[in-house]
């Protein structure tokens, strides 16, 4: 009981720090972007944005998984787990979505490095069509949750 204590203060401790990295870094782009960089700075605001979400889901859940046979068991020792099942539940698909997100946005941010080193510049019309792929695929692993 001690180590699983000790787990969960490790636990929250890095997600409290992650919220709050992320937090100023938000700010800080928000505040200092150049105008120059506008474009690509908005594909660093969302995964910061996204960033933001996981660790506020990671904390109210606080999740453990239990492999038994070919399935899984999530146990949560979070908040959430203090006020509904379903709360919970709807933290952890919010927070698998916005994994999911966060994964495809870095994929679009390599592409639009990429397009920047061949063709100069990207507009913020290009990157957001790019990006409603990560979106779309969010509403997927929602909608396969629910």
């Amino acid at each position: 009981m001690m180590l699983l204590n000790f787990v969960l203060a490790i636990h929250m401790l890095l997600g409290i720090t992650s919220t709050l990295f992320n937090s100023l870094l938000l700010f800080i782009m928000t505040r200092y972007t150049p105008e120059s960089f506008r474009s690509y700075s908005l594909l660093l605001k969302l995964h910061a944005s996204f960033d933001i979400l996981i660790s506020v889901c990671s904390l109210s859940t606080m999740l453990r998984a239990v492999p038994c046979a070919w399935s899984a068991i999530y146990i949560s020792y979070g908040p959430c787990s203090y006020l509904s099942q379903n709360l919970c539940y709807y933290f952890y698909s919010t927070f698998m979505a916005s994994n999911v997100v966060t994964f495809v946005t870095v994929l679009v941010s390599i592409g639009a490095r990429y397009w920047v080193l061949r063709f100069g510049f990207i507009s913020v019309k290009r990157i957001m069509t790019a990006q409603m792929a990560a979106f779309l695929a969010a509403v997927i692993v929602v909608v396969k949750r629910l």
